[in-house]
């Protein structure tokens, strides 16, 4: 937050725990939307709380300024129009970020998120695989038997008893 305390035209906002970076007219919220590389962006939309719901909805919204109706695909005319945008991350603390989008959502008047426009983001450093490795992991069924050393034990009470 203190990055941006000389910069009038830039906030840091706090909704309900939520919390986005308001730049002039635009927002941009920051949001983890999957855990892994596999997971689509177009199945993941910020909308676990009313707070990260409202981004799709002031994008429907905006939109229908333009007389546009949210439809999927958008006519390319409107598509940027959407002045609330979202950043998605993707990872876990194992892999670390595995990828990241930038985009603006919409939600429909029954409640369907969809994305309006989304791009991927690729920076050096974070390519399209985790960030950490580790060794494969190997079912037991197909690991290699271990060379087991068995010696028979002598039972002290069969050597008594003759």
């Amino acid at each position: 937050m203190l990055r941006f305390e000389d910069d009038p035209d830039v906030l840091v906002v706090d909704n309900n725990g939520s919390y986005a970076i308001r730049v002039k007219q635009f927002s941009v919220g920051v949001y983890k939307l999957g855990d892994t590389i596999n997971d689509d962006i177009h199945a993941c939309f910020p909308d676990a709380s009313p707070t990260k719901r409202a981004f799709a909805e002031r994008n429907r919204l905006q939109l229908s300024l333009f007389d546009a109706t949210p439809a999927s695909p958008l006519p390319a005319a409107v598509r940027y129009a959407c002045n609330e945008l979202i950043v998605g991350h993707f990872g876990n603390p194992r892999d670390g970020m595995a990828k990241w989008y930038i985009g603006a959502s919409l939600v429909d008047e029954l409640g369907r998120s969809s994305w309006a426009w989304v791009e991927r983001q690729d920076l050096k450093g974070i390519a399209a695989r985790p960030t950490r490795t580790r060794e494969p992991i190997v079912p037991f069924s197909a690991r290699e038997a271990e060379p087991l050393d068995l010696r028979p034990r002598r039972d002290d009470s069969a050597a008594q008893s003759e």
